[in-house]
């Protein structure tokens, strides 16, 4: 009956906009019994419960190195919620009491916290905070999957213990899907599910989707952020007549099928035919950068990219160049720090790959939200003030020498550039660039031939601001970082929803630190450019160029 009906269209509202064309995948919903009641062993359970938790921790972690290297920080920093989840005093001490007095199994304490705090975030009024009940699902799933992992490692079972019908996703087979006798060029997998969590959708790499479409959900998820970080075309489906409209669809045979998620109508196409596949198939995938952008700017722009894919991306979008290349996806995906060999590896590839285009390369920009399994840092009560940037990397001197020592060898490959993140003071920016000499020389003492390369900085906090005159005449360039000049100017954590009223959207006190930064750098004959999300909002392109911003440099999906 499938292949009878053609171009099932479904109207919704839109996350994310965009055009793809892929493959339907079914996401099904995990399907749990209920925990059962029966005798239990209160200091066993409490074991298996702090042994769950703490399977479920190192998970996390290893789930937010894979999201941070794939789509970046805001995306990653929605893990490090769910790690906030696990840890609250409030959740493990409610789970522990109904373990220790109500006499419930591990599973059975998990599970009624879960709903408990599901059901008081979904009466509440506020949609931010109602879509919130999913993160608690999540971190419940979680637990629960990592006692059923405990179980089997030591051969137990549990009466009642939910069972998971989650299985691991095949990558796709092939790309290339045949339709109607032809081949149809597919851009990945198409997601159709009632309801979708953060872990579901990061289970997939960004290559591998090309749409999202729920029945329910929240433009306020996380997985609702997840599908913008990743600039994936999503949908949440209005309301049908009733839910059992929605099973339908899900029950038709539409696994391996075709759809087109149309992001900028807030349409789904199930099953397309030919000529609606020829009229999307029309229709450019993704972004590029128009000619009437630079001439309403007077400029071009810098990418912000994340990985070598990103740089191919932004060099065939016509980018001028890369203003931020991030490289902590080379730290976090590793179980110690990389070597100098592995780092030029991928420098030199990149740098091969923009040619003379600049290539600025950030130096790598750890701690705060941003930590590796394999160092033990502090915990720390406000880790947007603490160790972080540059100064992160100045605790671990030798791995910021072999970075910039396989940074000086990449270079003869490409016209690369330094830039250190988040410099407060002059006092720092001078101790980055006495690593920079030990390099070279160490290099030049190995018989490598190196030459200088330009160094800058990123301004990101007022210090900067006020210190711009001396930073700017030891700097070869300078960069504004607007997403942490903005927390930092305001006072107001951007990875806290509810201070995000007290940001004055007109930014006019960050437009007055942008002018005083450009002209000082101007004046010491400097160029200066700007990275962040403000770059990005086309509303603000020509106010920052009158400002004297030489280049914008925005994300490589983001114009």
């Amino acid at each position: 009956m499938m292949k009878e009906q053609r171009d099932i269209t479904f109207k919704g509202n839109i996350v994310e906009s965009g055009v793809r064309i892929g493959e339907i995948r079914i996401v099904s919903e995990k399907k749990k019994t209920k925990p059962e009641a029966s005798p239990v062993d209160i200091l066993k359970e409490l074991f298996r419960f702090k042994r769950a938790k703490e399977s479920a921790a190192t998970k996390l972690l290893e789930l937010y190195e894979k999201v941070f290297a794939d789509i970046g920080e805001e995306g990653a920093s929605i893990i490090m919620a769910y790690q906030a989840i696990l840890e609250d005093p409030e959740f493990l001490d409610e789970i522990k009491l109904k373990i220790n007095e109500g006499g419930m199994t591990a599973e059975q304490a998990v599970t009624a916290t879960a709903e408990r705090l599901e059901n008081h975030f979904g009466d509440l009024d506020d949609e931010y905070m109602k879509a919130r009940r999913n993160d608690i699902k999540d971190v419940a799933d979680r637990l629960l999957e990592c006692l059923a992992e405990d179980d089997e490692k030591n051969g137990e079972a549990v009466s009642g213990k939910p069972q998971s019908s989650d299985k691991e996703e095949d990558g796709p087979k092939s790309f290339l899907t045949s339709f109607d006798g032809k081949v149809v060029k597919s851009k990945g997998y198409v997601l159709l599910a009632t309801e979708l969590t953060p872990t579901d959708t990061v289970k997939f790499d960004r290559n591998e989707l090309a749409g999202i479409v729920t029945y329910k959900g929240s433009e306020n998820s996380h997985t609702s952020i997840i599908a913008r970080s990743m600039k994936i075309p999503a949908l949440i489906l209005e309301k049908l007549t009733s839910d059992e409209d929605f099973s339908y669809v899900l029950n038709l045979d539409l696994d391996g099928q075709i759809a087109i998620v149309d992001g900028d109508e807030g349409i789904v196409i199930l099953n397309p035919s030919a000529e609606t596949i020829e009229q999307y198939e029309a229709k450019k995938n993704g972004a590029s950068l128009k000619s009437a952008d630079k001439e309403k700017t007077g400029q071009g722009y810098f990418a912000n990219v994340n990985s070598i894919e990103d740089i191919r991306l932004a060099m065939e979008m016509g980018f001028d160049g890369v203003g931020l290349f991030r490289t902590e996806f080379l730290y976090m995906s590793k179980e110690k720090f990389p070597t100098v060999e592995e780092q030029f590896a991928v420098y030199k590839e990149a740098a091969e790959i923009t040619g003379e285009k600049p290539l600025i390369v950030r130096t790598f920009d750890l701690g705060s939200d941003k930590k590796v399994s394999y160092l033990k840092c502090d915990s720390e009560k406000n880790p947007a003030l603490g160790l972080r940037g540059l100064r992160f990397s100045l605790k671990y001197r030798d791995e910021l020498k072999n970075q910039l020592k396989a940074l000086y060898m990449a270079s003869a490959f490409g016209n690369i550039k330094v830039m250190y993140p988040m410099v407060s003071s002059l006092d720092e920016l001078l101790m980055a660039k006495a690593v920079a000499k030990d390099a070279k020389e160490e290099l030049i003492a190995d018989g490598i031939d190196v030459t200088d390369i330009e160094q800058g900085i990123t301004v990101e906090t007022p210090a900067a601001v006020f210190s711009i005159e001396e930073l700017a005449k030891e700097s070869d360039f300078i960069s504004v970082g607007t997403n942490d000049l903005i927390q930092y100017m305001y006072a107001c954590d951007r990875e806290n929803p509810t201070v995000t009223e007290f940001v004055d959207k007109t930014y006019s006190a960050v437009f007055m630190a942008v002018k005083h930064v450009a002209d000082v750098t101007h004046a010491a004959g400097k160029k200066v450019s700007l990275c962040g999300e403000l770059g990005g909002d086309k509303a603000h392109a020509n106010t920052l160029t009158e400002l004297g911003v030489d280049k914008i440099s925005v994300s490589v999906l983001r114009v």
